[in-house]
């Protein structure tokens, strides 16, 4: 089964086109519904009428990956650095609220967290929504911290879809950033 475009009052084969449907088991042609939240299918019973036979309903399916640059490997404490995200969905469907979360080390404190779209929130994680992301589109996020003390930052950002898309290589779905924040050395004038 395939589905038709919104508003989604029924289902057909292959974009067959509504109101009906052989569904095997059924024995004749009846009209697919889809419940209120879009969770579920259901069909008419076939003998009473009033019986309703739920279908399985497969999830879409987005490749959602993430990839970061800009992070230097040593930086000075007391100074700020710049994380910078690129989210991409490599398909085959749209991914709908692509969330992004990172944890920040404890050596940092966040400056800002700008995203080429949606939203986020701040605190010791960083958690952005970006919102529809479409199949073969990309989406950037830019968070700033600012260096407080000397040690070694680790950062690992992932990105998941917050809806049912379901993702088919959670592989690239993360990335780990490490950075050697080291004390300066005044300098005599």
């Amino acid at each position: 089964l395939s589905e038709i475009a919104a508003p989604f009052d029924c289902l057909t084969e292959n974009g067959s086109g509504c109101p009906t449907y052989n569904v095997n088991g059924l024995g004749q042609p009846r009209r697919l519904t889809v419940s209120p939240d879009g969770a579920n299918v259901y069909a008419a019973g076939q003998a009473d009428g009033g019986t309703l036979v739920e279908l399985a309903r497969t999830p879409p399916s987005a490749d959602l990956a993430i990839g970061e640059s800009g992070a230097p490997a040593a930086a000075l404490v007391a100074h700020s650095i710049t994380y910078g995200y690129t989210i991409t969905d490599n398909g085959p469907n749209a991914a709908d609220d692509p969330l992004v979360t990172v944890p920040l080390a404890s050596e940092e404190s966040l400056t800002s967290a700008v995203s080429s779209q949606g939203s986020c929130s701040a605190g010791p994680t960083v958690t952005c929504h970006l919102g529809p992301l479409l199949s073969g589109s990309s989406a950037t996020l830019s968070i700033t911290v600012h260096l407080n003390s000397p040690g070694e930052a680790s950062v690992s950002a992932s990105v998941t879809d917050a809806t049912d898309v379901t993702d088919p290589n959670g592989a690239n779905n993360s990335v780990t950033t490490t950075t050697n924040i080291v004390a300066g050395v005044p300098v005599n004038t």
